[in-house]
């Protein structure tokens, strides 16, 4: 299946000369995941802490945030680590 270039406009594909895709917003600030199993409602409370600051945080995991070279890769230049959520759950 072939898609036409008049249609890769529509979608978002092409970027704004007509060849290129559209490059991702930057994303310098990221939080730092723990790598044990899940981390659930604490991730997510320190996520959309960020987001409510006007940050778009990218999610980097703890064994990727200690190799120096892997956030300079990709441009992050703040790393925030996950604190305990606040909320406690009910039994």
């Amino acid at each position: 299946m072939r898609i036409e270039r008049r249609g890769l406009g529509r979608i978002g594909v092409r970027g704004e000369d007509g060849t290129a895709p559209p490059q991702p917003p930057a994303r310098p600030t990221a939080l730092v995941v723990p790598d044990y199993g899940r981390a659930g409602l604490d991730v997510a409370h320190e996520f959309f802490a960020l987001i409510d600051e006007g940050v778009r945080p990218s999610l980097v995991t703890e064994e990727r945030a200690d190799d120096a070279a892997h956030p300079k890769r990709r441009g992050i230049t703040g790393l925030r680590e996950v604190a305990p959520c606040p909320v406690r759950r009910h039994r």
